[in-house]
């Protein structure tokens, strides 16, 4: 709860999820040189740009209905399972290692990740009223 007052009240920072190893590029954007772990705080956007992220990048149980400021790169897995999404908005372009995009509102197919680079497998599934 005091991170999504965070989130409402002030622009959110990386250090107000835990993460200090992160460099800010001009646009505001950030690259952030571990795996992050942004999952079950309840945020309804992504709090901050990101376009980069050598690790994993995971982002599950929230309320997210896009992927607004993900990642636009995640070297290992990108997870954004159990949000209810309703769009690929703002999907990374490129995933080293697996996507996992389970239990979702919407029934994404295959073929609405023809644009991203997935180095690994693409897990699916679909999960109505989440």
């Amino acid at each position: 709860m005091v991170l999504q007052f965070l989130t409402e009240t002030k622009q959110a920072i990386p250090e107000d999820f835990g993460i200090f190893n992160y460099e800010r590029h001009d646009d505001g954007s950030v690259t952030i040189n571990s795996s992050t772990y942004l999952a079950g705080f309840g945020l309804t956007k992504i709090p901050f740009k990101i376009k980069k992220v050598v690790g994993d990048f995971n982002i599950y149980y929230n309320k997210l209905e896009t992927l607004e400021n993900a990642p636009e790169e995640v070297t290992g897995d990108f997870d954004c399972s159990n949000n209810p999404l309703i769009t690929l908005r703002g999907c990374p372009k490129k995933v080293g290692g697996d996507f996992y995009c389970l239990e979702t509102n919407e029934n994404f197919r295959e073929r609405d990740f023809d644009n991203v680079e997935i180095g690994g497998m693409l897990h699916l599934e679909y999960s109505p009223g989440l």
